[in-house]
């Protein structure tokens, strides 16, 4: 995040209204990945909302991951993004997808 941002920073446009985060497949991962793009913004001065993009399919873990921070942080989670996977290893869910246990998850 600190690359993109310094990148971004760059350019002289002015910074995004939001960042696509993708935050690992388990909860340890998305903890870490939410709050270092949190900090690495925060330390930017930076407001802009987050999009978890590519998330694991219909995780309760993660999505209680996600929901504590958004309950930590000011920063908003616009959208949650599910990916048709679980896990790293790629076991791929059939469609039809639905957003599942994120279309509960808090600041959005």
């Amino acid at each position: 995040m600190g690359t993109l941002v310094k990148a971004l920073r760059s350019t002289g446009l002015p910074p995004p209204r939001w960042y696509d985060v993708h935050i690992g497949y388990n909860p340890a991962q998305a903890s870490y990945a939410v709050q270092n793009s949190d900090a690495v913004l925060s330390a930017d001065g930076q407001q802009a909302e987050l999009v978890v993009g590519e998330v694991g399919y219909d995780s309760p873990a993660i999505a209680a991951a996600i929901n504590r921070f958004t309950a930590s942080s000011p920063r908003q989670v616009e959208e949650v993004s599910p990916w048709y996977v679980r896990s790293m290893t790629g076991c791929q869910i059939p469609p039809p997808y639905r957003p599942g246990v994120y279309a509960r998850v808090r600041g959005r």
